[in-house]
Order: structure tokens, then C-alpha cells, then sequence
């Protein structure tokens, strides 16, 4: 009784061929960020964590370390906000 062995493929051949395939879209999504610009009215949540809108007016930094400053619509002062905070565009 004669045993077959077989021949698997080098480790940095699965390495390729994994690295080929397309990320999943839930991952995929995790690692974009939507960009905000100037002038676009967002609907955001302030320090105290309640939810405001108001018109972005500056733009600093970019991806997840964005911060903006954002004219509040309602108390008409500016409020300094994280990326994070955005909910979303209006």
C-alpha cells in the first residue's frame, strides 16, 4: 500500500493569491471616511451630545483626525467638532 502525499502549494503562493481577492465590502467601508468641505450644511452632534445643524466653515487636517468648525444654525456661533461627531450631510 503505496501513500500519496500531496504537494500543497509554497506559503507565499497562498499569501498572493489571498492578497489578490477584494476586501469584504463591510471592512471595506470601515476604512473610508467621507470627506466634509467647506460649505456643506451636516447635521452633528455638539459637546454636550445633542444633535445640531449647521454649515461647515473651516476644514482642518483630513480622513479621521478632521476637525471643522461649524456655524451652529440655531445659536449662531461656531462650534468646534471631530469627524466622529458628523452624522450626517444635509
Amino acid at each position: 500500500m503505496a501513500h500519496r502525499v500531496q504537494k500543497r502549494a509554497p506559503h507565499g503562493a497562498a499569501l498572493a493569491e489571498r492578497a489578490e481577492r477584494p476586501l469584504p465590502d463591510c471592512i471595506e467601508k470601515e476604512n473610508q471616511t467621507m470627506p466634509h468641505l467647506e460649505g456643506q450644511r451636516v447635521e452633528y452632534r455638539d459637546d454636550q451630545n445633542k444633535k445640531c445643524q449647521g454649515e461647515i466653515k473651516q476644514v482642518s487636517g483630513n480622513g479621521s483626525a478632521a476637525t471643522y468648525v461649524i456655524k451652529n444654525e440655531q445659536t449662531q456661533r461656531d462650534d468646534r467638532v471631530r469627524e466622529m461627531q458628523i452624522e450626517q450631510d444635509l
